[in-house]
Formats: C-alpha cells, sequence, structure tokens
C-alpha cells in the first residue's frame, strides 16, 4: 500500500519544500508543520481458543493469548530479542485504560506491530527507547492543533494515544475483526491439522480462487447466521466435505490474525487542498477533538493486507503453535490475558 496516509491530496514532502524555500529553512511555519499523521498496528489474534479438541496437556491456550506466548519463543530463539508487554487482548478489550496500556506498550516496543508516517514518510521507531527520544515529530503535528509550542516530546505522545484509544474504543471495526477471527477458528490448529493431514497432496497444493473464496465467505456467513451458529459442529462428526471448508475457514482467520489496521489523523478544514468542501463522514471516519484544543481532526480507520494465506502454510502453523506452547510450559509462568496488563504511567 503505498500512499499510508490514505488522504494524498494532503501530503507535502517537507524536504523539498525547505530546498525551495531556504529563507525558511529550519523554521517551523504554520505551512511546514505535520500535517497527516498514519499509524499502522498489527493487532494480532483478539481472542483466547475455546476449543475443545486442545490437547489438555496445552490448556495454558485457554488462559495466555498466542502473542505473549510468542513473545517467550521469540526470546529463546534470538538472544537479543526485546520481549514487548503488548497483550493483544488489552487492545480489544473496549475498556480506554487496557486500549491505552496496549498502545504504550506498542510504542515501548515497536517490533513489526506498529508503524508511524508523517506525511507518507516512515519514522523510524527505536526498539525499547524513551518514547521522548523517538517522537519529536509528534510534537510538531500537535502544536498545530493546540498550540503547544515548548510542549515536551511525550505530551505529542500521550495526544496521539489519546486520540487512538477514543477511536478505538468508539469504533466497531477491532470488534468486527476479533468476532470474524474467532469465529473462523473454531477448532484451533490442533483440531485443523489432523484434517488437513489426510487431505490428498492436489488437494493440499490447491489454492482457491477468489470466486472459490467468495463461495467460501458466503457457506461461513450462512453458517454463523444460523440459530445454532454458537454450538459448533463435533468435531469427530464431520463429514470430509465439513471438514475441508474448516480448513479453508482457518485460512480466512490465519489472514485477519496477521492483517494490519491502519488509522489516519489529520486536521479538519472547511475545504481541503484542491478547494473542495469537506463532506460529512462516512463509515470507519470522524471527527475527533483533544480535550485541550478546540480544533477537530478527522480520522479514517482500515483495514489492510488481506490477502489469503496459504493452505500449504498449515503445517508450519502447527509446528510453531507447538514449539510456542511447549517452549511456554516450560516456564513456569502465568498469566491471564482476560485480565487487564501492566499499566503504564
Amino acid at each position: 500500500m503505498s500512499d499510508h496516509t490514505i488522504v494524498p491530496e494532503l501530503q507535502i514532502n517537507d524536504r523539498a519544500h525547505a530546498e525551495s524555500n531556504p529563507e525558511t529553512h529550519g523554521l517551523e511555519s504554520s505551512e511546514s508543520l505535520p500535517k497527516v499523521i498514519a499509524v499502522e498496528i498489527k493487532p494480532k489474534w483478539g481472542f483466547l481458543p475455546v476449543s475443545p479438541v486442545i490437547n489438555p496437556a496445552h490448556s495454558v491456550k485457554y488462559t495466555t493469548c498466542r502473542y505473549c506466548m510468542h513473545q517467550h519463543w521469540k526470546g529463546r530463539k534470538h538472544e537479543h530479542h526485546i520481549q514487548s508487554s503488548f497483550c493483544p487482548l488489552d487492545l480489544y478489550s473496549k475498556d480506554p485504560q487496557r486500549v491505552r496500556t496496549s498502545l504504550k506498550s506498542l510504542l515501548r516496543s515497536p517490533q513489526n506491530n506498529l508503524k508511524l508516517f508523517v506525511d507518507g514518510m516512515p519514522i523510524m521507531l527505536g526498539q525499547g527507547q524513551s518514547i521522548d527520544k523517538s517522537f519529536s515529530v509528534l510534537e510538531s503535528f500537535f502544536r498545530r492543533i493546540v498550540g503547544e509550542s515548548e510542549a515536551p516530546n511525550v505530551a505529542g505522545v500521550d495526544h496521539l494515544v489519546d486520540l487512538l484509544t477514543t477511536i478505538i474504543v468508539s469504533d466497531s471495526l477491532l470488534q468486527m475483526l476479533k468476532y470474524h477471527q474467532q469465529n473462523l477458528d473454531q477448532y484451533d490448529i490442533e483440531g485443523i491439522f489432523p484434517w488437513y493431514d489426510k487431505l490428498e497432496l492436489d488437494t493440499k497444493l490447491h489454492d482457491p480462487s477468489i470466486a472459490e473464496w467468495n463461495e467460501i465467505v458466503q457457506t461461513y456467513l450462512r453458517r454463523i447466521s444460523s440459530p445454532d451458529a454458537e454450538m459448533p459442529r463435533d468435531w469427530a462428526e464431520c463429514s470430509l466435505t465439513e471438514q475441508l471448508h474448516y480448513i479453508y475457514e482457518f485460512v480466512l482467520s490465519a489472514t485477519l490474525k496477521d492483517c494490519s489496521v491502519i488509522i489516519t489523523l489529520w486536521p479538519e478544514a472547511e475545504e481541503d487542498s484542491y478547494g473542495r468542501i469537506r463532506c460529512d463522514p462516512g463509515e470507519g471516519e470522524g471527527t475527533i477533538q483533544l480535550p485541550s484544543s478546540t480544533r477537530l481532526l478527522r480520522y479514517k480507520i482500515r483495514i489492510v493486507d488481506i490477502d489469503p494465506k496459504r493452505l500449504g502454510k498449515i503445517p508450519s502453523y502447527f509446528a510453531l503453535d507447538q514449539n510456542i506452547v511447549r517452549h511456554f510450559r516450560t516456564l513456569n509462568v502465568h498469566k491471564d490475558c482476560s485480565l487487564q496488563s501492566f499499566t503504564f504511567p
């Protein structure tokens, strides 16, 4: 996705502006201040599994989320890995305090789960670095909004976290994402892999066409709209046709577990840079305001990176899952991800 800001008419090239206007180079006029901020978040798994076919020895899956367990596995595999305190269940919780905690965790250790773009340009985020040293550009952006000429850098981060928290809590997108992740993954990889392993080789190598995926999605939507949608079929009684369909559903769930959400923010204006009168917000967009400012910001929230995963990745999903859980069980770590994680000040 080349346009990370989603509103290309508002993009500017600050370097080109400075070079073409040498008399203003080094000065922050209102025209040179950043105009658009976009935050890309990989929210990962938003649920704890409930599948009855999970190995009883792996019951930790019912209380500790996949992401948190995976952090420990990465630490074992990579000596210099900085373990993140981010828990996806905080982000999906709709509890403002938990959402704020998750965003602070991502900012402190973004790994590949958070990216920041200013006027379409990526801003490098240091792993484990102090926030106020990494995000001075945010101060410049919010100076346009609240007029804070001497505010410390960390104030810009707090403003960003406040806005993102409000958007995430009030918008339905993450809840929709969580709902479909969970409903497409009723049996967990431990229930899916034995079915996959019995497939004919040509079926394992066949990735559905767009038309076939559309039919799979329609079948899924009919299933979840039925009165007994909350009661999954008994794993042992599923027919071969049903097994294959649930394998495809699992692949769709894996796709949604690895997608990204992009939230774009820019100052509200009566007219855009082309002189067009602004239109009313549509679905997934709106206006928002900081308590310390009377100026409105507009935002958009979108899902990207949803190309379906390949069927042939299921064996690697299973192997990784087993390694993660087995390693976590050796650590004597007890964490209930349905509860709030550590809270940052």
